[in-house]
């Protein structure tokens, strides 16, 4: 029953933050917004993902969203409410696995390191795709979690199938399945004789599930994904004037900024490994040292990675600050004069460093929020009130930056829907292609960066007028058609 009072406490909480964030009017949040968008506009259009829409990531979400489009209409807060469902799942599973491993009142301090974390708050109302995917792995290790106290096989499937879903949804989900096979050794350990061969069993059967929901979804939706995406995520080279991989590195930068939480996890792998309660905080230092592995060593590292650092952090810390409350109030109370005592001072000084942690994070969550609320809404954004006045005249448009598109109700070439720069690094595009490919869609409207590129300065002297330009971006329409 504390449970669900938790869960409904998280639930309530996460709903009136939004209903005090412009998640349906603000023009844009996490940068591929409009990449995920536009995908599930062209799929609910008619066109196919894969063959028609180039892609290189899984299917689900684009999936979910051709859905809801069809259903609800292909507008900006359609795609924002789906996003943020997904946030609330990664916030309720993970109350629900720190729940399981700990108790009520540090599931509630990990929730909320987690939603102070940098970028994490704007990741879970973003409409991209790796909030989702954390959100449904975070689910299967719940479920992975339920069959380890219980040892019911259904458990294990369900667990497995979830996470053949996360992956399907994007590959860097992958980043749990370590913790996930160390803990079903540890859940089979001290069962009984012969544990090695019960463990492998299970990893098999939860592996076994994983890949049989994860190959359902790619014969059903991915036709081809396993090409396109192997190229562009393991082909990457520098192209001469744009950013190379090696360009973004890990984010040191926002783990400094995160030091109150840093600092707190590493007291709580030092708590745990004081105390051997190790089987009970394995899956969040796995799961810390896998990311930590995986990201110093691979590129590009981009921001929103650190959503995979921040999950375990805020676990860790929010141990670490549990801990530290309790043992200050135990010692506190077994001081007749705290002043007086030297067990006193710790428990002052300690409950003090704890409050600290808390307002440091608070003080974060504040910022995010604040930076949020400031987001332009699309309602007045020039750029838009163009394209909705030329959307009758137009049939194709290209943005650099898909959500004007998306937007504006505007169709992108489904060759075009994404242009991100691991297809120009696996050479799979390059600036002449996009440019022809606009050609031979006859696109009618254009918005690119005031700098475009000398491929297309012919074909924009030719057949386009610029009919408005600011610091970012230069907007052009075609000649034949009268605004």
């Amino acid at each position: 029953m504390r449970q669900s009072w938790g869960i409904l406490f998280v639930v309530i909480s996460f709903v009136i933050l939004c209903s005090q964030l412009p998640i349906t009017s603000a023009l844009k949040f996490g940068d591929d917004e409009g990449i995920e968008l536009m995908k599930g506009f062209l799929c609910s259009k008619g066109y196919t993902l894969y063959t028609q829409i180039w892609n290189d990531q899984p299917p689900v979400l684009t999936m979910l969203l051709d859905a809801a489009f069809r259903l609800f209409g292909a507008t900006l807060p359609v795609g924002r409410l789906l996003a943020a469902a997904f946030g609330l799942l990664l916030f309720c599973s993970f109350f629900l696995i720190v729940r399981q491993r700990g108790n009520l009142w540090m599931a509630f301090l990990a929730v909320f390191f987690l939603v102070s974390s940098p970028g994490v708050l704007m990741l879970s109302l973003s409409v991209m795709l790796e909030a989702p995917a954390f959100a449904i792995a975070l689910l299967s290790v719940y479920c992975l979690f339920r069959w380890s106290d219980r040892q019911r096989p259904v458990w294990l499937w369900i667990s497995g199938s979830v996470m053949g879903v996360a992956l399907g949804t994007k590959l860097t989900a992958i980043l749990a399945v370590p913790a996930i096979l160390l803990e079903i050794v540890l859940a089979t350990r001290n069962r009984k004789p012969g544990w090695p061969k019960l463990a492998m069993i299970a990893a098999a059967q939860w592996m076994g599930a994983t890949v049989l929901m994860f190959t359902l979804i790619t014969v059903l939706w991915g036709k081809g994904s396993l090409q396109t995406s192997f190229r562009s995520h393991f082909a990457e080279q520098p192209v001469p004037g744009m950013p190379s991989p090696e360009d973004f590195p890990f984010p040191f930068t926002m783990v400094v900024g995160h030091f109150e939480c840093v600092a707190a996890a590493i007291a709580g792998i030092l708590l745990t490994i004081k105390r051997r309660t190790l089987r009970h905080m394995a899956f969040p230092i796995t799961l810390l040292v896998t990311a930590v592995a995986i990201h110093l060593i691979h590129r590009p590292c981009w921001q929103y990675y650190y959503l995979h650092l921040a999950i375990p952090l805020s676990w860790l810390a929010a141990y670490a600050i549990y801990e530290a409350i309790i043992w200050s109030f135990a010692a506190l109370a077994k001081a007749r004069s705290w002043f007086a005592s030297t067990a006193g001072w710790k428990g002052v000084v300690i409950c003090a460093v704890a409050a600290l942690v808390i307002l440091r994070s608070e003080r974060r969550l504040e910022g995010g929020i604040i930076d949020i609320r400031s987001r332009s809404p699309a309602e007045y954004n020039p750029i838009l009130i163009k394209m909705k006045q030329n959307a009758i005249h137009t049939h194709w448009v290209y943005c650099e930056e898909p959500i004007y598109a998306f937007a504006s109700g505007s169709l992108t070439p489904p060759e075009l829907a994404v242009v991100v720069i691991k297809r120009f690094w696996s050479h799979q595009l390059t600036d002449s292609a996009v440019v022809e490919i606009c050609r031979q869609r006859q696109v009618d409207e254009l918005v690119l960066s005031p700098q475009s590129g000398p491929e297309w300065q012919a074909w924009l002297q030719a057949d386009f007028v610029n009919i408005y330009r600011d610091a970012s971006h230069a907007m052009y329409l075609n000649r034949t058609i009268d605004p």
